[in-house]
Formats: C-alpha cells, sequence, structure tokens
C-alpha cells in the first residue's frame, strides 16, 4: 500500500470536501488494511475516522458517522485538489478494485473536469 497515516496535519487550502463514498465497509477496511480507524467526535455525531497521506503528499481522510446507516467512510479531500486525481491516487493507494465507490461528488460528472 502507498499510504501512510499521519498523527497529525492540515488541509494544504484551509477546507476539505467529500469526494466520494466507499463500498468496502469500515470493518472490512481496517481488515483488509492493516489499519485501525480512529474515534472521535465533532458537533454532528460520533465518528471513525482514518486520515491518510498518500505517496504524492496529497492528504485524504475516510471518515464514516455513527448516526448514519451505511457502514460505509465518505472520502474527503482538500477543497483545492482535484478531485479526479485525488480518487485516482487513492483507489490506486489502497488496492480497490475498479468499481470501489457507492457514489461520487457530482462535479466529477461535469464535462469541465
Amino acid at each position: 500500500m502507498n499510504f501512510e497515516v499521519p498523527t497529525k496535519g492540515r488541509w494544504p487550502s484551509g477546507g476539505d470536501k467529500p469526494a466520494a463514498m466507499l463500498r468496502e465497509s469500515v470493518p472490512d477496511l481496517e481488515r483488509r488494511l492493516g489499519v485501525a480507524f480512529s474515534r472521535g467526535r465533532d458537533d454532528l455525531d460520533a465518528f471513525d475516522e482514518l486520515p491518510l497521506r498518500l505517496e504524492s503528499g496529497r492528504l485524504a481522510l475516510l471518515q464514516r458517522y455513527d448516526g448514519i446507516e451505511s457502514k460505509q467512510p465518505t472520502v474527503y479531500i482538500d477543497s483545492d485538489d482535484d478531485f479526479a486525481a485525488a480518487l485516482k491516487e487513492l483507489r490506486d493507494a489502497l488496492g480497490l478494485g475498479p468499481d470501489p465507490f457507492e457514489w461520487v461528488t457530482p462535479v466529477l460528472a461535469s464535462p469541465d473536469v
């Protein structure tokens, strides 16, 4: 796998956006990747999260809130990052299959992206 789990760091632009939701569940990802999501809480709910620094240096965050029905994490990337390139690098780094996303942000469906 071509990633590391950073212990601290922030988004280069200062913000992030949801880019996609994985098909694979948090427990399945933990088993397959050999890493543990950490627990946290914010003003919305408690959550499981796994921050990632990919080989290029770009950051990604896999996060799943307790209050949602789905067991799959949402992928967050830097607001100023290239969504398509970030998701491709994430897919490669995690060894995900050819159709790994439950949904992808509509901006990727735009002919301008």
